[in-house]
């Protein structure tokens, strides 16, 4: 199936959006998805989460066809050239084993959400293409309490309102690098590293309340500033990116440290364990 559809779909664009809040169980969403097509035939989505209503193909009401962990687009709503596939869908949200992450700070008694997708969880999220040739334009809006923060893969883009965050357009990316984490984080700045041949790139760091006094920012600035560097030195291509966005995550599974790094047009964003220090050489 995978082969099959990276060699009849082209020019993928997500448009998501999601509404957050305190004490969730699950997310609620809505997706608009197009994508070029270039032969007939049905379509299918990779889809995981709870529930998906509001199905509609190029305009036409579909009742969903959900086969395992995938919706079958029929045939006869699907044309050569440009398709839109719209839905609401609903995905839960734990602790652990979840794609969409949260953790309650039992200290500053606050929420906070982020996505852990790789490496092939984002159809449990959202309705997709999971698989990594089929890369897409990531365009995301998030809904939250006024207070918290959100960040993502994206440029923020200036809202019309304190609740609901919008973010640019991403170059095309495979969905194990979507990310996005929201909550009533600190932001420290004032950061920056500086590759060679290129202008300092600034540097943002999201932490929780109850960390932001205790955490070891120069220290943490300065590891990611160097690793960064080095990367782009070991494989001679600078990171390419004009800012960066980190955050510290608590009981990030899979091992201590683990952290993931997404890039887009603009920025990239970093996720680490907050319970563990690397050790300096």
């Amino acid at each position: 199936m995978a082969v099959e559809r990276a060699a009849r779909i082209h020019d993928v664009h997500y448009r998501l959006s999601f509404k957050l809040g305190k004490k969730m169980a699950a997310v609620a969403g809505s997706c608009r998805t197009t994508f070029e097509l270039n032969a007939r035939g049905q379509v299918v989505l990779d889809f995981a989460g709870e529930e998906l209503t509001g199905l509609t193909v190029n305009g036409a009401r579909v009742e969903p066809r959900r086969v395992a962990n995938h919706i079958v687009l029929p045939a006869a709503q699907m044309r050569i050239g440009t398709n839109e596939v719209r839905a609401d869908f609903s995905s839960k949200v734990a602790p652990t084993g979840t794609p969409l992450t949260v953790y309650h700070d039992a200290t500053d008694g606050a929420d906070y959400y982020y996505s852990l997708i790789v490496p092939a969880d984002a159809h449990r999220l959202f309705p997709c293409f999971d698989q990594p040739d089929l890369k897409g334009v990531f365009e995301l809006t998030v809904e939250t309490p006024a207070e918290w923060k959100v960040v993502a893969n994206g440029k923020e883009l200036r809202s019309s309102t304190a609740t609901v965050r919008s973010f640019a357009p991403t170059k095309p990316l495979p969905t194990y690098l979507f990310a996005f984490a929201a909550g009533p984080f600190a932001e420290i700045g004032g950061h920056s590293f500086q590759p060679a041949g290129r202008p300092p790139i600034p540097m943002r760091m999201f932490l929780r309340q109850s960390k932001a006094d205790r955490a070891e920012v120069d220290h943490l600035f300065d590891m990611h500033g160097r690793a960064a560097t080095w990367l782009g030195d070991y494989f001679a291509y600078p990171a390419p990116v004009r800012q960066t966005r980190h955050g510290a995550a608590a009981r990030v599974p899979h091992a201590a440290g683990w952290s993931t790094q997404v890039r887009s047009s603009t920025a990239s964003l970093r996720w680490c364990s907050s319970s563990s220090r690397p050790k300096a050489n």
